[in-house]
């Protein structure tokens, strides 16, 4: 057994830094739209290349 702490344990203290269960749902969605956006825009110049 190890003596780190588990998750379940740390994540509140974490989750009350980041502001919150909404701000960290917010921040993960604008980064996935970066991801999505970042995507689409690879696809659209693959497909435009010769």
């Amino acid at each position: 057994m190890t003596n780190y702490p588990t998750w379940r344990a740390i994540r509140p203290d974490l989750v009350a830094e980041a502001g919150g269960d909404q701000a960290i749902a917010e921040a993960r969605k604008h980064n996935q739209t970066y991801i999505d956006n970042y995507r689409a825009e690879e696809a659209a110049d693959a497909a435009r290349e010769p």
